[in-house]
């Protein structure tokens, strides 16, 4: 039996018509995820907030378009920012 090819272009996997299929995926090892981190030069955290506060933030993140978790990244990294600039000039 054949599959029907679909032809493959970034937006086909950007949309998920390529590329999501949970039969097909594999988990990553434990060294890849840190080779992983390490190249994007990310730590994880854990963090506790409140569901009010989660709620809204995959609210704002969904009208960004945007998932949550860059979301929050960015919101703390315009904030250290900020705050860093601001200590720096005063």
């Amino acid at each position: 039996m054949d599959n029907p090819k679909i032809p493959g272009s970034a937006h086909s996997w950007e949309s998920g018509q390529l590329g999501r299929d949970l039969q097909h995926a594999v988990p990553s090892t434990p060294e890849l995820r840190a080779q992983i981190d390490n190249a994007l030069d990310m730590q994880l955290v854990s963090l506790r907030l409140p569901n009010e506060l989660v709620e809204k933030l995959l609210q704002i993140a969904h009208m960004r378009g945007m998932n949550y978790q860059p979301l929050i990244r960015h919101v703390l990294t315009e904030f250290a920012d900020t705050t860093l600039d601001i200590q720096a000039k005063g």
